[in-house]
């Protein structure tokens, strides 16, 4: 496939830069001199700029070419590829010893780079961090907080992506060494995907500062693509239930989504079964100890209050939750979750 490529690289003194920022870009030019101006200011300078254009047909290009800096680095493809495909291509150029991801419709604060890099620096066991973001653009901003502790980032990955893409910083050398990039099968949920592989290798975990404005709006794919991103979620998540054993059915499926079905007609039932599928999941964590103990009791207890939140359990009913820490509906489950949490603390 016919590649245009611009090379512009300002080497720094040791020839190598600390962090490369990729950008993917697709017919992004609404946003595209916002978000590229917010990498360019960053008030930590060691960088490489690598900008890869994935077949855009509008201004993107030129908005692009129009920054005389030496550390962007700018390729294009004369048709799109598809983001993993495209992230691969940035992850392949990347020289830097951190890899920074960046949407070419967000903004990031102007010290994102120099704290996270701060953070490796300081947390060698952690391979990749991501940060908490402010939502804007919608019919609601909002700050988006995902988990900060290496343990319950692993343990939610079961049931949801707990990094949001934009905001990560990464190992390159965890990529390189263990051969890891994008499955470029997954147009959608791509991120959540590789998470759930990488997680096998190091640790993963969020920063609690806003470092990025998170820009939603009605032209992107969580949007246009939701059924196929519920799909490619499911399909991660079923390699992970894998590799504890598990092979879940239809039923267990609906079970398993953080959601409460819209159709559920019979809100005690469903709390009886959800209880029963996450009992089903900690009994055999606490066999295979995939994910961390205690985080995972921690994620699952939050899951079940939700479920009865959702469902309007009352006050009272909560409260009693609550004080029982999980599972007070029947007592074999209450027995069983407290065996559980003895051998835990073992």
């Amino acid at each position: 496939m016919a590649r245009r490529e611009k090379r512009i690289f300002m080497t720094t003194s040791t020839n190598t830069p600390r962090v490369s920022v990729v950008m993917c870009v697709y017919n992004g030019e609404k946003y595209l001199r916002e978000a590229m101006e917010s990498i360019l200011t960053q008030s930590f300078t060691d960088f490489e700029f690598i900008i890869v254009n994935d077949g855009s047909t509008d201004r993107s290009e030129q908005i692009a070419l129009s920054y005389d800096d030496k550390r962007i680095h700018y390729h294009t493809y004369e048709k799109s590829r598809g983001l993993p495909a495209a992230l691969n291509v940035g992850i392949a150029l990347a020289q830097g010893e951190y890899l920074a991801r960046m949407d070419a419709d967000d903004v990031s604060t102007s010290d994102r780079l120099l704290t996270q890099v701060a953070f490796l620096d300081q947390h060698p066991t952690v391979g990749v961090v991501g940060s908490w973001a402010q939502v804007f653009g919608g019919e609601r901003d909002h700050v988006w907080k995902n988990p900060t502790t290496p343990e319950e980032v692993g343990a939610l990955l079961l049931f949801n992506c707990c990094l949001l893409h934009p905001t990560v910083m990464i190992r390159r050398s965890i990529l390189t060494e263990h051969n890891l990039r994008y499955n470029e099968q997954f147009t959608t949920a791509q991120d959540y995907e590789l998470w759930s592989r990488v997680r096998e290798v190091t640790e993963l975990t969020n920063i609690p500062r806003i470092l990025l404005r998170y820009r939603t709006h009605g032209e992107g794919n969580s949007i246009l693509k939701k059924a196929e991103r519920e799909q490619n979620t499911w399909l991660v998540q079923v390699a992970i239930l894998n590799k504890l054993g598990i092979v879940p059915t239809e039923t267990e499926r609906v079970l398993h989504q953080s959601s409460v079905p819209a159709n559920t007609k019979y809100p005690n039932d469903y709390i009886h079964k959800k209880e029963a599928w996450l009992l089903t999941l900690l009994e055999t964590n606490q066999k295979v100890r995939l994910f961390n103990l205690t985080a995972l009791k921690s994620v699952v207890l939050k899951i079940w209050l939700a479920t009865h939140d959702h469902l309007g359990v009352t006050t009272l009913e909560r409260l009693r939750a609550i004080l029982s820490q999980l599972f007070i509906w029947n007592l074999p489950s209450l027995l069983r979750f407290a065996r559980l949490c003895i051998k835990t603390r073992q």
